[in-house]
């Protein structure tokens, strides 16, 4: 068995000190492994892992027990059934660590994590909260998408959390960014900090407690330290919330909308209307989503305009990217006439191909004469990673294209 966490000298304790990472696991045991695995092989080891086994009906209790056996950083809580805040807040009360860190148990993390986030903290001179990035993980998909934090890179004491954080908490129009992406799993939390942010959360939330508690964080915390770096993979598989028709969801939305705007109100931050329309735009994001993953309505009202100044017209054009930017591109061809022959790739594209969507893969695509190609993705780092990727491949980097994308209203095509 690994060496237990009382065996820290108090000299380890100080240039070391512990993380306790709690994970909420409820019928997770197709994932749970490969997320235990990926906390156990940290570079930094001074960690302690509570699984929290949330009234799992599947073999994930089980597995969280076998893990215990196998190394004494771990322990297990079994409790009934209640909700991610419920587990998260049991983990909580048995956490010992100066630190938190929450990790879902269909996700995993990268093998460096906690050591760039430890060095980060000192660098920054001990923040409360370190925010980083993650992965977008499809089905079939090495790396769909990469998100980061909309705020620069640094530290951020009060008065700039004050200015620079929370009026553009969820969406920051010049960037079309959130300052903080809205998830607690990439951030690693003082625990005092992150109890302060868990007497505001409900237990009855189980749509968008995250970023009700990165509400609550931004405005508790004194100090926080962004790192433009992704460590925390989210699967996006099936089973998941998010691509589940959910019939409750606006009963759930005004339970989420009550939580923060309460919680925001007793820490003096719903004054005016300018953190009131963060709340809306939350709420408004998640009807959105809903929107497009069930019936493919998209009650935004913008679409991304093809960049038709820096193609010639009547040539052939790859573009790279099927989500929504990628939708909008191929309409605007088709609508133009503008290339004399398009065509469409993804790395997901089986998934894509299943929806009627006529999308060939990377690989296929590249086999064909083409003058551009076009990457239809609206994130910088994402679309940066895919130019560096096809450069490798010894594609010359002028027949690729990327830029910021050109917003336009999507039912008003006449001037496209």
């Amino acid at each position: 068995m690994m060496r237990g966490i009382e065996e820290q000298s108090s000299e380890q304790q100080h240039i070391m000190p512990l993380i306790s990472v709690i994970v909420p696991v409820h019928n997770v045991a197709s994932f749970l492994r490969r997320c235990v695995d990926s906390i156990l092989g940290q570079t930094y080891y001074v960690l302690e892992i509570l699984l929290i086994d949330d009234g799992s009906q599947d073999d994930s209790g089980h597995i969280c027990d076998e893990y215990m056996q196998k190394d004494d950083r771990v322990r297990v809580i079994h409790k009934s059934n209640e909700g991610t805040v419920s587990a998260r807040e049991c983990g909580l009360d048995h956490a010992k660590g100066l630190f938190v860190s929450f990790i879902d148990g269909d996700d995993w993390i990268e093998r460096d994590m906690y050591k760039d986030l430890i060095d980060f903290y000192f660098k920054e001179k001990c923040p409360e909260v370190i925010s980083s990035g993650l992965f977008v993980e499809y089905p079939g998909n090495v790396m769909s998408k990469i998100l980061l934090d909309g705020a620069h890179e640094g530290r951020y004491d009060k008065g700039n959390i004050e200015q620079e954080i929370l009026p553009v908490l969820f969406h920051n129009s010049d960037i079309r960014q959130a300052s903080l992406l809205p998830s607690v799993c990439t951030k690693l939390i003082k625990r005092a900090t992150a109890e302060k942010a868990m007497k505001y959360m409900n237990h009855a939330l189980t749509l968008g407690e995250d970023g009700a508690c990165v509400c609550f964080l931004a405005a508790i915390s004194t100090s926080i330290a962004v790192l433009h770096q992704a460590f925390y993979h989210y699967e996006q598989h099936m089973d998941s919330q998010n691509n589940k028709l959910d019939t409750d969801i606006f009963s759930k939305l005004c339970i989420l909308k009550q939580t923060i705007t309460e919680g925001l109100e007793h820490l003096g931050w719903c004054r005016g209307g300018q953190i009131q329309a963060q709340i809306d735009f939350y709420i408004w994001d998640y009807l959105r989503r809903t929107c497009m993953q069930n019936i493919q309505v998209d009650i935004d009202g913008s679409a991304g305009l093809f960049p038709f100044a820096r193609c010639k017209p009547g040539s052939t054009i790859v573009v790279y990217g099927a989500g929504r930017v990628g939708k909008d591109y191929i309409k605007c061809l088709v609508k133009s006439r503008y290339a004399a022959k398009v065509i469409w790739t993804d790395r997901a594209y089986k998934k894509i191909q299943d929806k009627g969507y006529n999308v060939i893969s990377v690989e296929e695509a590249l086999k064909n004469e083409y003058d551009y190609i076009v990457i239809a993705i609206e994130n910088e780092a994402t679309a940066s990673f895919i130019i560096k990727e096809l450069m490798m491949r010894g594609i010359e980097r002028e027949k690729i294209i990327w830029g910021k994308i050109v917003w336009i209203n999507s039912y008003d095509w006449n001037n496209v």
